[in-house]
């Protein structure tokens, strides 16, 4: 069966190639290498804390950050539950960065870091959430409390 979206493409190749290695990640020493199987179950805990912050399919989420592992796995996170991704260049001003967020009607951003988050400030309707470090969308998908179902999951890959 040929994948019909991007989420059904990542539950496949997940499950196709299993501990290969799917990516590498900044680690204290060099990389670390991230196998299908671990990206798959990571991408699963981002999309229950995702799911967590109200947004339904179809909805708007900015991303404004660095490079990073979880930019990744807040993406995947979104492509298997419908939400639409905007990416922000880390480098553009708050202004520049503000417009985008009003004009795409985003309802959440995820900001690498409080220089991102800062930049989204005073903008009514918008939740800010930092992608890594406390309170962040990382640290939701690994506190255990944002589960989401893997049948219902599935659901919502396939509903896409």
């Amino acid at each position: 069966m040929d994948p019909k979206s991007l989420g059904q493409m990542l539950r496949m190749r997940c499950s196709q190639y299993g501990s290969k290695t799917a990516m590498l990640a900044p680690a204290k020493e060099g990389f670390r290498e991230i196998g299908y199987g671990e990206l798959f179950e990571t991408v699963r805990a981002y999309a229950g804390a995702v799911d967590s912050l109200g947004l339904k399919k179809g909805d708007r989420l900015v991303i404004i950050s660095e490079n990073c592992p979880e930019w990744a796995f807040a993406d995947w996170a979104c492509q298997t539950l419908g939400i639409i991704v905007v990416p922000i260049y880390p480098t553009l001003p708050p202004d520049q960065a503000q417009y985008i967020v009003k004009d795409c009607g985003a309802a959440v951003v995820l900001a690498g870091d409080a220089s991102q988050a800062k930049k989204i400030e005073g903008l009514e309707g918008v939740r800010t959430v930092v992608l890594k470090g406390d309170g962040s969308v990382d640290a939701m998908a690994h506190d255990g409390k944002h589960p989401i179902d893997a049948a219902e999951w599935d659901k919502r890959i396939d509903a896409i």
